[in-house]
C-alpha cells in the first residue's frame, strides 16, 4: 500500500509543559486509524502535526497528501448565523476542484426539502455534525481526519455515517478518527494508536488491543457470598496477594490478571462455592480508555458460568 504518513520521534512542548513525548508510528495508504486516549492525551495536538497545522518541537512529520488532496472534520461545529444549508454547500463546493454532486450530497445528508433551506447554525446537534462532515469531504479527499465525528449524533445518524467512511475506506481514502464509542474503533478502524499522558502507549489492531494488559472480574452476588462466607475466608487468605476485592452494596468483585485464572477458578471450585451466582467477565486497556471497567464487557468474552 505505501507509506502516506510518518511521524519520526515527534516531540510537542508549550512552554514548559510537554504534551506530546517521542511519538513514532506510519501510516499505509488505505488504513483507518482510530487515535484514542483519555481527555487531554494529545489526540488533537498530534492531529494538526500530522496535518502540519502545528508544528513540532522536534522529530520529523511526512505527510504525501496535498492539502487539496485533504478534509478535516475539527471536535466543534460552528456555522454563521446567517446562511442556509444548501447555500452554504453551494459555498464551499466554489472551492472544491472535485466537488460532490448533488445527488452524493443527498445520499450524505437525507435532509428533507425543507431542512436543506434552514439556516445552517439552527439545526439540531446531530443535523450539523452531519453537515460538517458533508463539507470535510465535499473535494473528495483522499485523506480524512475525524475529530470526534459522531459527536451529538443518534444512533441512526450514526450507523449512517460509518457506511459512509466504510464506502470511502472501499475507494481506498485513508482514514484518522478520534472517537468516545467502542464500537466504532471495533467495526470501524484497521489500527489503534493509543495515547497516555503524551505517550504511544499501543500501536495495535483493536483484537490485540483488546488482550493487551487483560484482566479478569468474579463478581459474586452478596447475599451467596455471606452464604459462603468461611470458605471466602479460607480463600482470601490463600490468594489475597493475587486479588483486588471491591466491596459493593449488592456485590463483591475480584480483579486479578488473566493467569491467575486457573488458579483462583480451582480453589472456588474445591471450596464447593455454588457458581450459578458468579459472573465471570473480560477487562482490557481498549475497555479501560472508554471508562467501561464497571460494564466489563467492552464487545469482549463474558460468561455467565452455571
Amino acid at each position: 500500500m505505501g507509506i502516506v504518513i510518518k511521524c519520526n520521534n515527534v516531540v510537542k512542548n508549550y512552554d514548559k509543559k510537554k504534551i506530546l513525548k517521542h511519538i513514532s508510528f506510519n501510516i499505509n495508504k488505505g488504513e483507518c486509524i482510530a487515535l484514542l486516549g483519555p481527555n487531554g492525551a494529545g489526540k488533537t495536538t498530534l492531529l494538526n502535526i500530522m496535518l502540519k497545522n502545528i508544528i513540532p518541537t522536534s522529530g520529523k512529520v511526512k505527510n504525501e497528501y496535498k492539502l487539496s488532496e485533504i478534509g478535516y472534520l475539527t471536535q466543534n461545529t460552528n456555522f454563521p448565523d446567517d446562511i442556509k444549508v444548501r447555500e452554504l454547500i453551494e459555498f464551499v463546493s466554489k472551492f472544491s476542484t472535485h466537488p460532490l454532486n448533488p445527488a452524493q450530497v443527498d445520499n450524505i445528508l437525507r435532509f428533507s426539502p425543507e431542512t436543506m433551506v434552514k439556516i445552517s447554525s439552527r439545526l439540531s446537534g446531530g443535523q450539523k455534525r452531519l453537515l460538517d462532515f458533508c463539507l470535510s469531504i465535499i473535494n473528495s479527499p483522499q485523506l480524512l481526519v475525524l475529530d470526534e465525528p459522531t459527536s451529538g449524533m443518534d444512533e441512526d445518524t450514526r450507523r449512517h455515517f460509518w457506511k459512509i467512511i466504510a464506502n470511502l475506506k472501499k475507494e481506498g481514502v485513508t482514514v484518522i478518527f478520534t472517537t468516545h464509542y467502542s464500537d466504532e474503533v471495533n467495526n470501524g478502524a484497521d489500527r489503534v494508536l493509543l495515547l497516555k499522558n503524551g505517550c504511544l502507549v499501543a500501536d495495535e489492531s483493536p483484537f490485540h488491543l483488546r488482550a493487551l494488559n487483560n484482566k479478569r472480574t468474579l463478581t459474586f452476588e452478596r447475599v451467596m457470598y455471606n452464604t459462603y462466607l468461611s470458605q471466602f475466608k479460607t480463600l482470601l487468605k490463600e490468594l489475597g496477594s493475587l486479588l483486588n476485592v471491591i466491596n459493593k452494596k449488592e456485590t463483591i468483585k475480584w480483579k486479578f490478571d488473566r493467569e491467575n485464572t486457573n488458579r483462583i477458578l480451582s480453589a472456588l471450585l474445591r471450596e464447593n462455592i455454588d457458581m450459578r451466582s458468579v459472573e465471570l467477565s473480560n477487562t482490557s486497556l481498549l475497555g479501560t480508555i472508554f471508562k467501561e471497567g464497571e460494564k466489563e464487557n467492552d464487545s469482549l468474552i463474558k460468561n455467565r458460568m452455571a
